[in-house]
């Protein structure tokens, strides 16, 4: 694993093997993809101090870069909290990058219209909906999210296919029998993204574990944890829960700013590398 100084230039110069996806962190549910044709998709990006303007909780490190160099192709969005939607952040990435897409629930997109981004930048993912946006295929799937600081009755997790590889990111939400339906439905996920923090109606460590082994993917990378104090975990109980669940699925604990390669396996379940 890799940790960069310069973040942003690292997505744009980064030469991805056949057969790999770059997965960056930027903290929180922030993820960066770039696949080996050079197709680059954020998925939640978050930046601002929105956080702390609205309730007074501040993030406990800046964002690794402003979000007006962010050049990606796409940014999707699995749910309308500021931590996941960014309204300043969307604004700057709209105006600096005009070739950028914003791929996201109803909520999400008439939000991105109020903040100006043109109709024609926007595309509507719903839940069980698939969709392709240039080379990379999303599936929405069910996520439950009903939270005091506020309903995200749209919100989604996202399965994308990029290049061959399958990534799914959970999104905030609960561990329930109906996400657990979903996740044992699911079929060949190489790298799971997963929610640790367990306040607001997001999975906690042994949730997260549990579902892990439900959607039973090659890789897990624990997310949503490090941004605030009020509302943080430690990774390494996550970690201690997977072996508890017997899992037998690899964990990835990631530094913020990071790359982890991901290396399509040839043959058996476990046949990946990372840096």
């Amino acid at each position: 694993m890799q940790v960069f100084t310069d973040v942003a230039a690292a997505i744009a110069q980064l030469e991805v093997p056949e057969g790999n996806v770059a997965i960056f962190w930027l903290g929180q549910a922030f993820f960066v993809l770039k696949g080996a044709d050079g197709t680059t998709m954020a998925i939640d990006p978050f930046f601002s101090d929105v956080v702390y303007d609205l309730v007074g909780i501040k993030r406990l490190f800046p964002a690794p870069f402003p979000a007006a160099r962010l050049a990606v192709d796409s940014v999707v969005f699995t749910h309308d909290h500021v931590d996941h939607y960014d309204p300043k952040a969307v604004c700057q990435i709209a105006e600096s990058a005009a070739q950028t897409l914003f791929v996201g629930p109803t909520s999400c997109l008439e939000h991105a219209r109020r903040d100006g981004v043109e109709n024609e930048r926007l595309i509507d993912m719903t839940q069980d909906q698939t969709i392709k946006v240039g080379a990379a295929r999303l599936c929405a799937v069910y996520a439950e999210h009903l939270t005091v600081g506020g309903p995200a009755t749209d919100a989604v997790g996202v399965v994308v296919e990029l290049g061959g590889i399958r990534l799914y990111h959970t999104g905030d939400t609960v561990y329930n029998a109906e996400l657990q339906r979903v996740g044992q439905q699911l079929n060949d996920i190489d790298v799971l993204c997963v929610p640790i923090n367990g306040n607001y109606a997001v999975m906690n460590s042994l949730d997260a574990a549990l579902y892990t082994k439900d959607v039973d993917p090659r890789v897990v990378i624990p997310m949503h944890y490090g941004m605030f104090a009020e509302n943080t975990a430690d990774p390494y109980l996550f970690v201690r829960d997977l072996r508890d669940q017997e899992a037998g699925v690899r964990p990835v604990v990631m530094a913020v700013g990071s790359v982890y390669l991901y290396v399509q396996p040839v043959e058996g379940k476990h046949a990946e590398t990372h840096r």
